[in-house]
């Protein structure tokens, strides 16, 4: 009788693995299939450019995501992190998160470090925290331009670069998109961000900007997002603003805006701008 039983109990589970595969579900302990994770090719600490401070010059990193699929001319968004300039790294989760998201939907995303505070960086300011708004500011607008020059090797269209970031990190990317003499950007993300008072540096023809800023942000208060909208508004700039009920300074990328997550929004409204048309994801 026991052995009757132990080969009913080989049947059944041979039935049961077997309507598993068929139905696409892999049993609890066998390999996940590849997901878009699997598809996003990473290189790490990649040489952008060098910059001055106290101690000599400070080598400046760069992570760099990749969709596979060859080397087709595709749209990249710079991405900067935040920290309020005196920590933060490009390697933050989030911040990861937000890049292979980008990479799956087609984009080249290049997150960056920069010169901080505590680098004391030699650059133009009346105090310690303005020269490291300014060092960071610069060395985004560094990253920019290393993207343009490196543009047809990483397969990368040099008029679709888009820059962001979040807090010190928009800061600095709104700063490096729209003061004068920095380098043409296709679109700017600012993610709890602020222009410091300087909402002016936007004119005519300047690049659109999506703006999201929770409505109880008690570190960079909303007022500052409402300000960039209301400049834009002014001179003819497209914008996208979402402010955010209930959420104070910083947000996940899974966190739902506007029906979406926020991951999800950032890039379907850089394909509305940098990939009319174009089937998103591709």
């Amino acid at each position: 009788m026991r052995g009757r039983w132990r080969a009913r109990a080989a049947i059944v589970l041979v039935l049961t693995l077997l309507g598993l595969v068929i139905a696409g579900i892999a049993p609890s302990g066998a390999a996940p299939p590849a997901g878009p994770r699997d598809s996003v090719a990473v290189t790490r600490n990649i040489r952008y450019g060098e910059a001055p401070t106290a101690a000599g010059m400070k080598a400046l990193l760069a992570d760099l995501y990749q969709p596979s699929g060859g080397s087709v001319s595709r749209p990249a968004v710079i991405l900067v992190h935040g920290g309020g300039f005196v920590q933060g790294d490009k390697t933050n989760p989030q911040w990861v998160q937000h890049c292979r998201s980008l990479a799956t939907r087609g984009y080249v995303c290049l997150s960056i470090n920069y010169r901080l505070e505590g680098d004391r960086p030699v650059i133009a300011g009346a105090t310690a925290r303005a020269r490291a708004v300014a060092a960071a500011a610069e060395d985004a607008a560094t990253a920019v331009r290393w993207l343009q020059h490196e543009a047809a090797t990483l397969g990368v269209d040099p008029s679709r670069i888009a820059i962001g970031g979040g807090s010190a990190g928009a800061i600095a990317a709104l700063l490096a998109a729209y003061s004068e003499g920095g380098p043409r950007v296709a679109a700017v993300v600012s993610l709890w961000g602020s222009m410091l008072g300087r909402t002016d540096l936007i004119g005519p023809g300047a690049p659109p900007v999506l703006l999201i800023h929770g409505v109880d942000d008690p570190t960079v208060p909303l007022a500052a997002s409402e300000a960039i909208a209301a400049r834009a508004e002014e001179v003819g700039v497209r914008y996208a603003f979402y402010a955010v009920p209930g959420v104070g300074h910083g947000m996940s990328p899974r966190h739902l805006v506007d029906g979406r997550p926020l991951s999800t929004l950032i890039a379907d409204v850089l394909d509305e701008w940098l990939r009319p048309g174009e089937a998103g994801g591709a």
